[in-house]
């Protein structure tokens, strides 16, 4: 059954007595200031903590708070004039409509309170009676304080073992000191009589955003609040007392529908009688056994699986000196729970720990020396069954704990133990933060690549496990280390070891007692180089690296070893020169170049990796080989892509890619990008490498020169006069059409034989598919698109054109356009191919375009003016079929430049 509005009242006898101090509070106010403080002189009294004269002030005439009506003064304490009898003493009353303040009247329905009037149905600081007043998580609802008005489902008095639902559709409440304004559901739950005893409330079933909380139905007062993203656990334990009335608050973060499932149990239950252990003194090791049935039940564990009514047996073990001992119930039925308390059994601040699942079957604990602690051992889920309970301590292991020989391969199962039998953490560990570890002494059989690979219980750990080598010894130094919820690297390491080389293998975990297995393989060491590239320059080769690392790299990538698989390459230089080495179209990889082609043990010539594309360039002699490595920085196969070419091939401003005098022409990015040469106008700081090429113009006129890539690219084009360091003559950046293509591109005026360099900078350096190359076209551009001679668009749909308006002049000015004249235009006819609305759009990036479309010719009525705000226009007009209209389109506040124009 549901509830709008639950409330929760003050009993009868409760609020007399508040009705009965509060008309004691209005007698005492209601009497003179006789005895004014000593701070005020002797013709003063204290009103409120002002020294005032009640003589003569006419907001305190004879009393504090006997204010005169308008107009009157106050003589000798008494109100005179024409403004109505005053003098009625401090507040006035406290009845129903008694006097307000200067004695009036208050409105029926209202009560005067010191003075002043209040609603005692509705006012939280006078809630049913003068200065009865509500607390600040309470509303005054019918003179009552009540909690706030919430839809709330009530559970009765019956423990539910769940609560199940979704927030969605819920209304909105901000209720949750741990939860802002969010979809959220209230159930109401009432203690049973015998039901007292502490409870916990756990949300782990329901969806990771999902936010608990429990809120006292009385004082309406939270009780605990848990958020199970933020906070450690998503779970809280309460203790609640019999009758007492609770809300279930379940709502979730960040205003998100939330699938909740809460799980309630009663933990415990305060115990008449204390349970009566036997005393098993100090022995250790020692072990006991029996049955927990016909025992009774004389105790309530907390960890939550014991019902009343479970039959149980305890025993007294004083630990005989500081140290960690197993309470162990390996060898007891399924349905035997295991508790440890100090002292007493009876006392939850004395609880230390319990095992409860068939697969937790140890309590590790650390206990002073000489103090007693009870073992509780009661039956799960109030089972009946047999128990055996054995208690050891727990010694220094040594380090390393077993010698596994030189067998390969082989694999070991073990249980991870106490942390401190590894002398010193590992590094890529979250500062040491592991609980238990298990370690292996190997000593290698032969010269090989050696995989040791961990495996672990699920059960027993939510991490997967880490593994540390060492070298020798516990404290020897460290090879390498994995901890796979930091590094998001398999449970996996791979080392070059030399025959009879001992390395120590630590397994660690985050829980204790992680069941786990230890594989240790060889592989077999392929040929360094692998592959033998030749002479041929310039050549790219590409692959896939997979399998263990066999070489070393000397240098990192952000601060990432490369400790994945590697290629090797062999290449000889065909002369003399300079040559270059890149890896553009590899993933996260580190580039080594050694001298000698016969090994991977030559000496280092050049070792990269920087971002984004690791490269480096090699004076070489002719027929001199080096090995060229590309590691790895991740433990996962990666895509490999070695380009070699000369220093000279590189397209640069020292020495450019002659284009000639061709016209049209198109270009294909060589690949071979290297260097950040020239910083344009419209793009600068980017941080770009460029491509850059000489065009000689063939003869006077106009040229539009672009770039065209897939969309994964963004090119900036820029022309300088002569050269790179010439003056920059236009200069535009790329953006994504229509056609699914990012495009830059301008018009320039060339004289015959003038020579520009196009530079072409891309915005990343990752050519990561053949057909993922920019390309650059130059082509004759018209001059033409004025009202006498318009550029003929045609009747297909959709189009985009691309149009510069800087050679031409205003040929007809625009209405919308915001700026005065004038403004270079290029002017279009299109003829509609059918009835219906058609869009005009321009953008730009270097100017705010306008599109003016007129009826017919230049001569005709304005159809639409469209100006933008910023880089682009766009407006729709309805056409008729056939129908003809003129599109001019011009630069906002006298600016010209590029533009593309869609009509779709």
């Amino acid at each position: 059954m549901k509830h709008s509005q639950q409330r929760f009242r003050v009993t009868g006898a409760l609020a007399v007595l508040w009705v009965s101090v509060a008309l004691l509070l209005l007698a005492s106010c209601a009497a003179p200031d006789d005895a004014p403080p000593e701070a005020c002189p002797a013709s003063l009294s204290s009103c409120g903590g002002t020294c005032v004269d009640l003589h003569t002030d006419a907001a305190h005439c004879g009393a504090c708070d006997a204010r005169c009506a308008a107009g009157q003064t106050c003589e000798a304490g008494v109100c005179a004039g024409d403004g109505g009898s005053g003098g009625g003493g401090a507040g006035g009353g406290g009845g129903a409509g008694g006097g307000g303040a200067g004695g009036e009247p208050c409105d029926p329905g209202r009560t005067s309170c010191g003075g002043t009037c209040v609603d005692l149905q509705s006012e939280a600081q006078h809630c049913g009676a003068c200065y009865f007043a509500c607390n600040d998580a309470q509303h005054c609802r019918e003179g009552q304080c009540t909690c706030p008005d919430i839809e709330v489902q009530d559970l009765g008095t019956a423990v539910p073992p769940t609560i199940t639902g979704t927030t969605a559709g819920a209304p909105l409440a901000d209720d949750l000191r741990c939860a802002g304004p969010a979809p959220q559901r209230a159930f109401q739950f009432t203690v049973p009589p015998d039901g007292g005893g502490t409870y916990r409330f756990d949300s782990s079933g329901s969806s990771a955003n999902t936010v608990i909380g429990l809120i006292d139905g009385n004082s309406c007062g939270e009780l605990a609040c848990r958020d199970d993203l933020s906070d450690e656990s998503p779970s809280f334990s309460v203790t609640l007392t019999a009758h007492q009335v609770v809300r279930v608050v379940v709502t979730s973060t960040q205003g998100e529908d939330s699938d909740f499932e809460i799980a309630i149990r009663r933990l415990y239950a305060p115990v008449a009688s204390s349970c009566s252990p036997l005393d098993i003194g100090s022995t250790v090791p020692q072990t006991v056994t029996g049955s927990v049935a016909g025992m009774g039940d004389l105790a309530h564990e907390l960890c939550g699986l014991a019902p009343p009514g479970s039959t149980d047996v305890s025993f007294t073990f004083t630990p005989p000196h500081d140290g960690t001992y197993v309470f162990d119930k390996t060898g007891s039925s399924a349905d035997v729970e295991l508790a440890v308390y100090q002292e007493r059994c009876d006392d939850p601040e004395r609880f230390y720990g319990c095992s409860t699942e068939e697969d937790q079957r140890r309590v590790i604990l650390e206990l002073p020396g000489g103090v007693p602690f009870v073992v509780l051992l009661d039956g799960f889920t109030g089972g009946a069954g047999e128990y055996s309970l054995t208690i050891t301590e727990r010694l220094p292991l040594p380090c390393p704990a077993v010698d596994l020989g030189s067998t390969v391969p082989q694999t070991v199962s073990d249980v991870t133990l106490d942390r401190a039998s590894l002398d010193v953490d590992p590094s890529c560990t979250d500062n040491g933060a592991f609980i238990s570890v298990a370690s292996y002494q190997f000593t290698a059989p032969a010269d090989a690549t050696y995989s040791f690979s961990a495996s672990i219980s699920p059960y027993d750990t939510w991490n997967g496990p880490g593994i540390v080598v060492r070298d020798g010894a516990c404290s020897g130094p460290e090879l390498d280390c994995v901890a796979p919820n930091i590094q998001a690297r398999p449970s996996e390491v791979s080392r070059r070891l030399a025959a009879g080389q001992t390395v120590v293998v630590g397994v660690t975990c985050y829980s204790d007692l992680c069941r786990h297995s230890l594989s240790i393989t060889m592989s077999a060491e392929p040929p360094c180089p692998e592959i033998d590239l030749g002479s041929t320059v310039p050549q790219s080769v590409t692959g896939t690296s997979s399998g263990p690392s066999f070489v070393s790299s000397t240098c990192s990538m952000e601060g990432r070893d490369p400790i994945g698989p590697e290629k090797t390459f062999r290449f000889t230089a065909p002369s003399d020169d300079t040559y270059v080495f890149d890896t553009a179209g590899s993933d996260w990889n580190v580039l080594t170049v050694l001298d000698g082609g016969d090994s991977c043990s030559g000496a280092v010539l050049a070792c990269n990796g920087d971002l984004p594309a690791t490269r480096t360039e090699l004076p070489l002699l002719a027929g001199q080989s080096v090995t060229v490595i590309v590691d790895s920085v991740f433990y996962i196969s990666n895509g490999v892509a070695l380009n070699i070419y000369r220093r000279d091939d590189v397209g640069s401003c020292a020495s450019p890619h002659d284009l000639g005098s061709t016209v049209p022409q198109t270009v294909v990015s060589s690949r071979r990008v290297l260097y950040d040469e020239v910083d344009p106008s419209c793009n600068p700081g980017a941080g770009t490498s460029d491509e850059v090429y000489a065009f000689t113009a063939p003869t006077d006129g106009t040229y539009l020169f672009s770039t065209s890539s897939n969309t994964s690219w963004y090119t900036t084009l820029s022309l300088h006069d002569g050269g790179c360091s010439g003056t920059e003559l236009r200069c535009a950046v790329s953006s994504s059409t229509a056609g699914g293509t990012a495009r830059a591109w301008t018009i320039v005026a060339l004289t015959a034989g003038q020579t520009v360099n196009a530079v072409v900078s891309y915005s990343r350096l990752r050519f990561d598919l053949p057909d993922d190359l920019p390309s650059l076209t130059i082509e004759s551009a018209s001059t033409s698109g004025t009202c006498s001679a318009p550029i003929e668009l045609g009747s297909a749909v959709p189009l985009w054109v691309r149009g510069d308006a800087t050679l031409n002049a205003d040929s007809i000015p625009a209405p919308c356009n915001r700026a005065a004249g004038p403004h270079p235009d290029v002017v279009y006819h299109f003829t509609a191919p059918a009835a219906a609305t058609y869009t005009f759009s321009a953008a730009s990036s270097f100017i705010s375009p306008v599109v003016h479309v007129l009826e017919a010719d230049c001569a005709g009525a304005t159809l639409g003016c469209f100006s933008a705000s910023s880089w682009l226009a766009e407006g729709a007009i309805t056409l008729a079929a056939g129908q003809v209209v003129t599109i001019a389109v011009e630069g906002r506040d006298d600016g010209s430049g590029p533009f593309t124009l869609d009509v779709f």
